[in-house]
């Protein structure tokens, strides 16, 4: 009997380990497709605002570099929890590493 529930246990913690992972797949692919469709919206943006205003190429000048600043701030979005994680790992290793001397 212990040893049916430790299978379930194991088996349990594999779903969840497998479900940690694909959710991290599906994120990492929605930021991705967000990255590459900032720039394009931007350019599509401008062009129509040019079409309707007849200002020739200031619409599609700030239409991208609007969609690639959109584009840069959520890179650094995206990246944040991943810079922070990693300033934390460099703090415990100090830490770690003034403890031993």
């Amino acid at each position: 009997m212990n040893r049916y529930i430790e299978k379930k246990s194991d088996a349990r913690a594999k779903a969840k380990e497998r479900g940690q992972v694909y959710r991290a797949y599906i994120r990492s692919e929605d930021a991705g497709f967000e990255i590459a469709l900032a720039p394009v919206a931007g350019i599509a943006f401008g062009a129509l605002i040019d079409r309707s205003f007849g200002s020739a190429p200031l619409g599609l000048l700030v239409g991208t570099f609007l969609g690639f600043g959109l584009m840069i701030k959520r890179i650094i979005e995206i990246s944040a929890p991943y810079r922070k994680a990693s300033k934390e790992a460099e703090m415990t290793d100090e830490v770690k590493q003034d403890s031993d001397d």
